[in-house]
């Protein structure tokens, strides 16, 4: 049986990172606008890693930056390309970085992102 990743997840190997997210709202499958909630900020436990190499290869080039993370989350984290308008940015040691690209490890309890450094 595979190990789940939020039996990994826990206060001694983890820490609490702030998960913001805009959601102004989205047209559905059959073209309808459908309203958003806002603004929200969640706490999740996540596991923050540095980017290497080889995961900075992997985003467009306007995007690399040698200030990005991978965030190993018990939360699901969205990006634009998720029918959002923007995308979401985890909060962690004072930085903001914005969500580029994830990998959806649900089945196993656990999501996956790559963040840069945002200005904003």
């Amino acid at each position: 049986m595979p190990i789940q990743m939020n039996d990994v997840l826990d206060s001694d190997n983890s820490e609490m990172i702030v998960i913001e997210r805009k959601n102004n709202g989205r047209y559905d499958s059959n073209n309808r606008w459908v309203d958003g909630c806002g603004h929200a900020r969640i706490k999740a436990l996540a596991s923050i890693q540095p980017a290497n190499a080889q995961v900075l290869e992997s985003l467009p080039e306007g995007r690399r930056s040698s200030k990005a993370i991978v965030v190993i989350c018990n939360k699901p984290l969205y990006t634009t390309s998720d029918d959002r308008e923007q995308p979401d940015v985890v909060e962690y040691k004072g930085q903001r970085f914005e969500i580029v690209e994830i990998t959806d490890w649900g089945s196993y309890g656990h999501y996956e992102a790559i963040g840069v450094l945002n200005a904003k």
